[in-house]
């Protein structure tokens, strides 16, 4: 909805407060719709409950399930793993460390488990690509 158009507003009394909340664009929601609404809230604040926390209550629980959900998923960091270990045994000691290096979390410090050789390649990589290695 932008600022100005018209819309359904349910009003009510909770505690001797009064709540006004928007329940849709009169384009999208039809009156019947409007109504049916309006009296659910109205059953809200009958049992006590605003409804105004109850709906930012249910839009929190919706964005933690969905960043949960979102935060098992890692494609990218799945197929360089599996990059990785299929080529493990043909690589050498330093350059699996740069990799392995590449792959570690970040806001870790890398500095504490990192080689001479590795500390260097990620000062190159920071002056190569402008971006703080370690």
């Amino acid at each position: 909805m932008t600022a100005g158009s018209k819309s359904y507003i349910f009003q009510g009394k909770l505690n001797g407060n009064v709540i006004r909340m928007t329940l849709g664009d009169i384009e999208t929601m039809s009156l019947a719709e409007a109504r049916d609404r309006a009296a659910q809230l109205r059953v809200q604040i009958r049992e006590g409950c605003d409804p105004r926390q109850v709906k930012a209550d249910v839009t929190a629980a919706d964005a933690s399930k969905r960043a949960k959900a979102q935060s098992g998923k890692a494609p990218a960091m799945d197929a360089w793993c599996e990059y990785v270990d299929i080529r493990r045994s043909a690589w050498g000691t330093r350059y699996l460390e740069q990799h392995e290096y590449m792959m570690a979390k970040g806001g870790e410090d890398k500095a504490l488990h990192c080689t001479p050789g590795l500390y260097l390649f990620a000062c190159l990589s920071e002056l190569v690509h402008g971006t703080q290695g370690i």
